[in-house]
This record gives structure tokens, C-alpha cells and sequence, in this order.
């Protein structure tokens, strides 16, 4: 009886321990990747400075760049208020949220941050002309009607937006 409860034993931790090998990393992030030293360096910038809006900028760019968009919100949070109402943070933020599928909440945000670059964000001529090309895409996104709200749909509506961006964005330089 005591073999069996033994042999048993062994069995089930040997099950266990090749169970945790084969399993898929914790992280989709490379701890030693570039990329991902440069989050972290962007997260501790972040931290140590919640006022400093250049920081914020690059951090909330980064995550939507490096396909980890949902951790924008949170280092936005995290940042003082005048950093938060940054319309490049907003547009930021528009992104990470428009990546995630949330169009909505993207193009209330993208007209937040068309208003800031307008009011208290000191922004070029460029960026004034792509945050409201890019709020004016969200929009057109969110008022094609339910049955017409594919990504088919959606994507042409955003190309269309963005390429009259670029080409204002070309004329404005």
C-alpha cells in the first residue's frame, strides 16, 4: 500500500512539474528584449516624474506600438493631471484605445485631444491637422450604422481619414 501511495505520488509531482515546462512564458514581453528595456526605462521615467509630459508621450506611444496598448490607461492614471489633458498624451491614449476596439471611447478622446492642441497644448501646424484628421476618422468609425460596423468597413473609413491626414500634413510643412 505505502509503494503505491508512493509510486502515486511521484506520478502526479512529475505530471505537475512537466506540466509547468510546457507551458507558454508568463510574459508576451522579452525581459531582455530592447523594446522592452526601453518600457521599462520609460515606466521608471514615468514614476519618478508624473508631471513630465515628454515622458508620457513616449511611454503611452510606446505601449501601443509594441502591441501592449490596455497598459496605457493605467500609466496615464498614474500621471498628474496637466500631463493627462496633453492633447499628444490624448491622442496617445485615442490610439491605445482605438487598438483595443474600443472606437467609441477612441473618438471621444481623439476630439479631446483636437481640442487641447487647439486650447492649452502648444502643437504644430502637423499635429493640429492629424489630431483632427484622426478625431474625424474616429468619428466617421462610430457613425457608420450597426450592420456596416465590420473591419472591412471600419478600415476603409480610417485609411480614407488618415491619407487626407498625410496629405495635410505634407501640404503643412
Amino acid at each position: 500500500m505505502e509503494l503505491r501511495l508512493n509510486v502515486l505520488f511521484l506520478s502526479l509531482l512529475a505530471v505537475s512539474v512537466l506540466g509547468m515546462t510546457a507551458t507558454d512564458p508568463s510574459s508576451a514581453l522579452d525581459p531582455a528584449a530592447r523594446a522592452t528595456r526601453r518600457l521599462r526605462a520609460l515606466e521608471d521615467a514615468c514614476a519618478h516624474a508624473p508631471a513630465d509630459v515628454g515622458s508620457l508621450r513616449a511611454l503611452v506611444r510606446a505601449y501601443v506600438d509594441e502591441g501592449c496598448p490596455a497598459l496605457a490607461a493605467p500609466a496615464i492614471a498614474r500621471a498628474e493631471e496637466a500631463a493627462r489633458q496633453d492633447a499628444l498624451v490624448l491622442h496617445g491614449y485615442a490610439r491605445a484605445e482605438e487598438s483595443l476596439g474600443r472606437y467609441t471611447e477612441a473618438a471621444t478622446l481623439a476630439a479631446d485631444a483636437a481640442r487641447a492642441c487647439d486650447g492649452g497644448t502648444r502643437c504644430g501646424v502637423r499635429e493640429r491637422i492629424v489630431l483632427r484628421i484622426h478625431a474625424e476618422a474616429l468619428a466617421r468609425i462610430v457613425a457608420l450604422p450597426e450592420a456596416a460596423r465590420t473591419d472591412t468597413e471600419r478600415a476603409a473609413a480610417y485609411e480614407k481619414a488618415m491619407r487626407m491626414a498625410s496629405l495635410g500634413a505634407g501640404r503643412a510643412r
